[in-house]
């Protein structure tokens, strides 16, 4: 299944963000950020989103400079 796929790859790597994540398993932003809520509502994996939203670029697709900057880490808690 798709999900524990995605929550070994996370596990297996230390930081690993989102447009690495949806490169890997062929999703879109959206599609990859649903399935990663799952998670980050229920404590287990981390999200640390950019303090700052890029200047307003033009981006016709998904591989947008924000998403390498959306980093997700297992919480090992």
């Amino acid at each position: 299944m798709l999900i524990l796929e995605l929550k070994k790859y996370i596990m297996e790597h230390p930081r690993v963000s989102l447009l690495e994540i949806t490169k890997k398993f062929n999703l879109s932003g959206e599609q990859a950020r649903n399935m990663l809520d799952h998670w980050v509502e229920r404590g287990k994996l981390d999200r640390f989103k950019p303090t700052q939203i890029c200047g307003g670029c033009k981006c016709v697709n998904d591989e947008c400079l924000v998403l390498s900057m959306e980093l997700y880490t297992w919480n090992k808690v």
